[in-house]
């Protein structure tokens, strides 16, 4: 049976909230213009952290190698971040229908052992650490200014610095200037690193809930095993007759030969059902992993770069200084 509309929801049932408040994901039909209105503003504030970092590095190249570390770390995770989010973002098409794959087989194999509900467990645990560490990154970056100018003593030009480095064909630490680029920082950073763990958050759950569906299929075939083991119920067993030295006595122990023909072949057609339903479920599983690696593969390709770059930058770096 198809799964219906209504049930075509994240496994991880708080982030759906979010997604559909910044458009990321939205449930047939389809995103509205609140939608894209959202969606467009968090889209601009990938780009413009993306292009103002970026630009930093290329029109002002800091001369010192700590500095030059930092903005280049900074452009390095603006790149693999929006990546990310776009990826994400343009594989609607994509995610519902793993979405619908994920309610079907719910609906038609069931999980005794509770795979399922454990590995929503574990992705709702990932979820709020990940909320946890992001905000408290968050409002450093966000405060770690204002903490320098009150160190300073002074509200001075000298010590007035940005949460994230930047280049704009202005000056960046004069009045209004300052307070403007300072609010918009907070909001686009805000708004980053919401979607980074809203993003991270649905990939992982999706990620168990596939993973939960192999162990749900792996326990439905050691089931299946377990009966082929023990045989067909009702087997016919012969006896040799002592009077009758040249032929052979049929005896049935089990009732008369009717019953025990219809309980073997009732048996074997059940056995048989459960062997089809499990390659159909195996099925489902290869579908569901090959739409999960489509919506996982640029946005990791160009994550994984970025980061191994920006590792091998900061050895560098760290060995010079």
């Amino acid at each position: 049976m198809a799964a219906t509309e209504p049930e075509l929801v994240w496994p991880l049932p708080h982030v759906v909230r979010g997604l559909d408040i910044l458009g990321l994901w939205v449930p047939p039909p389809g995103r509205r213009w609140r939608h894209l209105l959202v969606l467009a503003f968090v889209m601009v504030s990938h780009v413009c952290l993306l292009l103002t970092v970026n630009a930093s590095i290329i029109m002002d190249t800091p001369s010192d190698l700590p500095r030059l570390s930092f903005i280049a770390y900074n452009c390095l995770t603006y790149i693999g971040l929006a990546s990310k989010m776009f990826s994400f973002s343009l594989d609607g098409q994509r995610l519902t229908e793993l979405l619908r794959l994920l309610a079907a087989s719910r609906q038609r194999f069931p999980d005794k052992e509770g795979h399922r509900a454990r590995h929503l467990v574990t992705a709702t645990r990932l979820h709020r650490f990940l909320q946890v560490t992001y905000r408290m990154n968050s409002a450093y970056w966000s405060v770690a200014p204002i903490i320098r100018i009150v160190a300073a003593g002074s509200a001075s030009r000298a010590s007035r610095d940005l949460v994230i480095p930047l280049w704009l064909p202005l000056d960046t630490r004069a009045s209004p200037a300052y307070e403007t680029l300072y609010c918009l920082q907070l909001a686009f950073g805000w708004t980053v690193s919401e979607t980074t763990v809203l993003v991270d958050g649905s990939l992982i759950a999706l990620i168990l809930q596939v993973a939960a569906e192999l162990a749900v299929l792996n326990d439905r075939l050691a089931a299946t095993a377990a009966d082929i083991g023990q045989g067909v119920p009702g087997a016919t067993r012969v006896q040799v007759s002592p009077a009758s030295p040249s032929s052979l006595v049929v005896r049935e122990r089990c009732g008369s030969s009717i019953t025990t023909m219809s309980r073997s072949r009732y048996a074997r057609d059940e056995m048989y059902q459960q062997l089809v339903d499990n390659i159909k479920h195996h099925q489902m599983i290869i579908r569901c992993v090959s739409l999960l690696q489509k919506l996982l593969s640029r946005a990791t390709s160009v994550l994984l770069f970025c980061n191994t770059v920006s590792i091998c930058f900061q050895i560098m770096a760290t060995a010079v200084v």
